[in-house]
């Protein structure tokens, strides 16, 4: 009886041993990961309740470098009138726009310029209530880094303000008076010889760009336009492409305030860029506003182009 008590006796120590040095390994991790502070930007103004959504973000540190590729879940919280009520959560996908160049120095070395912007999309999120929701994040530690985004406050609508998917786009006179107005090297003459009503005309679907090189509110515009400028290569023989500018360029040059256009006002747009994929009828398949990738742009394009 006395050496099975102390089997009993020896056994139970190591248990207490091997859990004691299961708490310490765990609260030297925690203890080894440093919580750094991030700021959140929402990359949209236009949420529908009751509809499908796109959520684009972005995140970037306090020294103004974004945080790429990073594992993210959002948390989707209603906070209305002094209610807090989670809702939902969804894995966020890593979102890279713009285009990498690589030009090579006379000593044959290759140097790559990148405008490339890290970004995050939430897929298909639904809100299910019009009123004022906040998203909060959730990131996996980065080699001993706990990146802790700040939340985000947003507002959801329950009618789209802007042209919407399944309405005829409105026929505006977008061909511009001052030409090309781009400053960092994109032609757009060959996106501006076509007004809206010409493009339905032609029988043929196509792309609109709303967004302003040169007046850029978001950061957006360039890395936005290059992507299209890219997918139009592709596709110039199938669709006809067709950039706006949405801003009032003589009010803005003239004065430093920027106002939108009245065909911006037509179309009831409160932000920019938008892209819009519409079909040979004049009625929008699908719209995008903020940024996109040219993965999520070739996806829409082809599914426009099965419709015939």
């Amino acid at each position: 009886m006395a050496k099975l008590r102390n089997r009993k006796l020896h056994l139970g120590a190591l248990l207490v041993l091997l859990v004691t040095l299961l708490l310490v390994t765990f609260s030297c991790g925690q203890h080894n990961q440093v919580s750094v502070p991030f700021n959140s930007f929402v990359g949209g103004t236009e949420f529908i309740s009751g509809e499908s959504n796109r959520f684009p973000f972005a995140i970037v540190s306090l020294d103004g470098q974004e945080l790429a590729k990073a594992d993210i879940m959002v948390d989707f919280y209603y906070v209305d009138s002094g209610r807090e009520d989670f809702k939902f959560s969804k894995r966020a996908e890593p979102l890279e726009i713009g285009l990498s160049t690589k030009h090579v120095h006379d000593d044959e070395t290759i140097h790559v310029h990148s405008d490339m912007k890290n970004l995050y999309v939430v897929q298909n999120a639904e809100f299910d209530v019009s009123g004022y929701w906040e998203s909060r994040f959730r990131v996996h530690s980065l080699g001993g880094i706990k990146p802790m985004p700040s939340n985000l406050a947003f507002h959801v609508l329950t009618q789209p303000l802007a042209v919407s998917i399944g309405q005829s786009v409105p026929i505006i006179d977008n061909r511009p008076n001052n030409g090309d107005i781009s400053n960092h090297g994109v032609n757009f003459r060959d996106m501006q010889a076509y007004s809206i009503g010409e493009a339905i005309s032609s029988g043929k679907p196509f792309l609109v760009i709303w967004a302003s090189p040169l007046f850029c509110m978001s950061k957006l515009c360039s890395p936005v336009i290059e992507e299209v400028v890219a997918i139009k290569a592709l596709y110039d023989d199938r669709i006809r492409f067709i950039h706006i500018e949405p801003w009032n360029v003589d009010v803005a040059r003239e004065t430093g305030v920027l106002q939108f256009t009245e065909n911006a006002k037509i179309w009831g747009l409160q932000s920019e860029p938008w892209i819009y994929l519409v079909n040979k009828y004049g009625i929008v398949v699908d719209r995008f506003e903020g940024p996109v990738s040219s993965e999520e742009l070739e996806y829409s394009i082809n599914s426009l182009l099965s419709l015939g």
